[in-house]
């Protein structure tokens, strides 16, 4: 049970619903189509990754999802030990300036998958 009161039996039901959820926040935050057959840029996967996580509030406040964790961990060297951004949003779902736990973020993950990514 989740905190919202939904409940999956399956992990294919909850991971059906987070693809969901991915095509709907990238495309209303950020206007990515990911469903569409055109392979998308790097940036325009950390973008759709930092609306799955964060919603809107990185482009509310002018922060590149190109600098967000969640996103982009591990994607270079310069994308290593990195912080959630030091906004202080009530709706931020993380600590704002805390330590990145993880040692990648959902682009180098996919990128480890195969994806064609354009740069």
């Amino acid at each position: 049970m989740n905190p919202d009161g939904t409940r999956y039996e399956t992990k294919v039901e909850a991971l059906t619903q987070c693809a969901g959820d991915l095509i709907e926040l990238a495309a209303a935050v950020y206007g990515i189509n990911m469903t569409a057959s055109d392979r998308l840029s790097v940036s325009a996967l950390a973008a759709a990754f930092a609306a799955f996580r964060w919603g809107a509030i990185l482009k509310r406040h002018g922060i590149s999802a190109m600098e967000f964790p969640y996103s982009v961990a591990g994607l270079t060297p310069a994308h290593r030990k990195m912080h959630w951004p030091p906004i202080d949003a009530p709706d931020a779902p993380d600590r704002p300036g805390s330590r990145y736990r993880e040692p990648f973020g959902a682009v180098p993950v996919i990128l480890s998958l195969g994806y064609p990514a354009t740069v």
